[in-house]
């Protein structure tokens, strides 16, 4: 063979093989071809955005268009819309099945929301069957993409121990795990603070300790959460400030006069003036923002006796054979709260006025401020009315809670009608043992100096 000049060498090196064009063609193609997916995913995501816009201008079936459109790029965004649009029931017939799917085509994509909705439709049987551990599956494969929602719900499962067995360990690490990545001011705390305060005061998933538990405490107080105030006064009470420093001792007392305004903090109920069972009083039914003021149901107990005993020590007032039951509720006039009494028969199926004379209503007005005051609650004036045949007594609010510093207290509920906390005394029958009873502590609290009384 006869070798290759230098001329031949050079002019062979600027030759390309076969191999190595087909290669950089192929490298071509594919850079082209990343950049066209691109651009069509950037498309697309134009169109789900036209799309939310149509949608928040009522236009749904117009924006249902736009997500359909980019759905058949694979978006996941497009897919959760759509999957949005027919879970709601906007622009599209409502369908929990159609629904079900696209969340899970999103979810199958790894998208962290098309994950969290997937698990919700789990959790509630929506589209799909019932399934809680396909649902704390999806939950978690979203809550390690650092979703706040999934981390929070999946704390909230394992604490509650409703669907699967109670974990606190589960519980706290989810919870610390939003902690970890939220600054004071950002939106999506939900009421983790608490629940950590919670947890740390009483050892609960994590080492008991009261620091970290005064901590999260005031962290929740700082967010306006209300029985976590109450919760740092408590704690502060229970630890004698031992663990506190000066600061945070200050903190504690603005804390305590804040709570103490708005009823959060129960006053001492003082024994029946009847010997009443305790549990012949029952208290609101709800809670006011998570708020349950125990200084309304300490004072309603407390007031409910004293007008239960001038009611039963009345002369000449007949107590059929039925259960008795004392209302005490609270509202408003002129912007003051005020207390409402009222007394009523239960007949049957039926809950009827009792009937007072103008007679009945001045001996039990006028018996009223003594009692109270004995029980250390002091009354102003004393007022009653007439609506048809239902008497009923009115009085300020003898108590320190305000009711701006109560969110909620007042707003309508769903009838329309605003929200007012009640407690009743109900009295199965009215033996003359207890009127008897009643008579005497009358008599006793008239001919007896206050001083000794108290």
């Amino acid at each position: 063979m006869n070798p290759m000049n230098n001329e031949d060498e050079k002019t062979t090196s600027l030759v390309p093989s076969p191999s190595s064009a087909l290669s950089r063609v192929g490298s071509t193609s594919l850079v082209q071809r990343g950049m066209q997916d691109r651009l069509a995913a950037e498309e697309a995501e134009q169109w789900v955005k036209k799309g939310w816009k149509l949608c928040w201008q009522g236009r749904h079936e117009e924006g249902v268009l736009w997500y359909r459109k980019a759905v058949e790029r694979g978006l996941a965004s497009a897919q959760n819309r759509l999957a949005s649009a027919y879970e709601c029931g906007h622009g599209v017939p409502k369908d929990d099945n159609q629904a079900a799917l696209w969340y899970r085509r999103a979810a199958e994509q790894g998208d962290p929301d098309g994950q969290f909705m997937l698990a919700v439709m789990y959790l509630e049987g929506r589209g799909v069957l019932h399934s809680p551990e396909q649902a704390i599956s999806w939950f978690r494969k979203s809550a390690d993409q650092g979703d706040d929602g999934a981390q929070f719900m999946l704390g909230e499962i394992y604490e509650a121990g409703e669907i699967v067995p109670q974990d606190y360990d589960k519980a706290a690490y989810w919870y610390l795990q939003i902690a970890a990545n939220k600054d004071a001011d950002d939106d999506g705390w939900f009421d983790i603070p608490h629940r950590l305060g919670h947890m740390y005061e009483n050892g609960l998933g994590v080492p008991k300790d009261l620091e970290q538990a005064a901590h999260w405490y005031r962290k929740a107080a700082e967010q306006g959460n209300e029985p976590a105030k109450a919760a740092l006064v408590a704690l502060a009470s229970e630890t004698r400030y031992q663990q506190i420093s000066p600061e945070e001792k200050n903190t504690v007392l603005d804390n305590l006069k804040a709570v103490t305004e708005q009823g959060l903090l129960s006053l001492g109920v003082k024994p029946s003036f009847l010997g009443i069972d305790p549990r012949a009083f029952v208290g609101p039914q709800h809670t006011f923002e998570g708020n349950p003021l125990p200084e309304f149901c300490s004072i309603s107990r407390d007031i409910l006796d004293c007008f239960a005993t001038a009611l039963l020590s009345t002369p000449d007032l007949e107590f059929p054979a039925s259960p008795l039951v004392m209302r005490c509720r609270l509202g408003e006039e002129r912007k003051k709260l005020m207390l409402y009494l009222t007394a009523m028969l239960v007949v049957g199926e039926q809950t009827l006025p009792l009937e007072l004379k103008e007679e009945s209503e001045v001996w039990i007005g006028s018996d009223l401020r003594p009692l109270a005051e004995v029980k250390g609650i002091a009354l102003g004036s004393i007022m009653w009315d007439r609506n048809g045949r239902d008497s009923f007594f009115f009085f300020d609010y003898p108590g320190k809670m305000i009711r701006d510093k109560v969110p909620g207290l007042g707003a309508p509920g769903g009838d329309g009608k605003p929200r007012w906390p009640e407690c009743e005394l109900l009295l199965d029958s009215v033996p003359a043992t207890l009127r008897e009873t009643a008579k005497r502590a009358i008599d006793f609290v008239e001919s007896t100096p206050k001083s000794l009384i108290q």
